[in-house]
């Protein structure tokens, strides 16, 4: 069939295969597989399995809370905080740095991702009053 011998070694080594071949496939078979599972997961897994959008309702009057309440979130989680009042007041969240302005009638409303772990104040800073702030609840946002 060949009339030049090397052509026919040639030919006869690439039908033999070397002796690491069955090594190399089932490696190569099991990488797959692996693939094919991981890759199933991770679409078939929702990403926001712990996420939830948590809503407080929170209450000022006389420019107090009483006993400052305590807003639990995990680490995700969208927050939003309904704010009623009484009296005007400019409300802050440390260290989110978020601020928002609540009038008497007039419910304000904050939003936000709780990106930032820890147990943090939230104040009520008052127009009428002279410099100063109160702690009105505080925040706390667990690991994921």
């Amino acid at each position: 069939m060949f009339r030049d011998s090397s052509l026919a070694e040639f030919g006869r080594q690439a039908a033999t295969p070397s002796r690491f071949w069955k090594c190399t496939l089932k490696e190569s078979a099991w990488t797959r597989a692996l693939i094919r599972l991981l890759a199933a997961f991770l679409l078939l897994t929702p990403t926001h399995i712990w996420a939830e959008t948590l809503t407080f309702e929170v209450t000022i009057r006389d420019g107090s809370t009483g006993s400052p309440p305590l807003l639990r979130a995990r680490k995700g989680d969208s927050i939003v905080i309904n704010w009623t009042t009484d009296v005007p007041l400019m409300i802050h969240i440390h260290p989110y740095q978020r601020e928002q302005e609540a009038t008497p009638g007039k419910p304000a409303r904050m939003e936000f991702l709780a990106s930032i772990g820890g147990r943090f104040p939230i104040e009520a800073h008052f127009a009428s009053r002279a410099p100063g702030h109160k702690v009105v609840a505080y925040l706390e946002v667990l690991p994921p």
